[in-house]
């Protein structure tokens, strides 16, 4: 899907830039169509962490960064004041 919008992204370039407003009507396109590429990558990380959890034990489950982020620093606070 990713390469699919990179094309669009290009071939939405060479067809617009005949235009008098060419590069304008070139950079929202280009925003848009990233933006939709950024969705389509979040989506398809999403779905690749709850795919990798249904394979995984509870013990193994791939957890949330804050939630990492927030067990690292406690295991860090506590380790220094041991």
């Amino acid at each position: 899907m990713a390469t699919a919008l990179r094309h669009n992204i290009s071939q939405y370039q060479e067809t617009t830039l005949g235009s008098p407003n060419a590069k304008s009507h070139v950079q929202e396109g280009k925003k848009t169509l990233e933006r939709e590429l950024a969705r389509a990558k979040i989506s398809a990380n999403r779905v690749a962490v709850v795919v990798a959890n249904e394979w995984k034990d509870a013990n193994d489950k791939v957890m949330p960064v804050k939630q990492w982020l927030d067990e690292r620093r406690f295991l860090q606070v506590s380790k220094t004041s041991t």
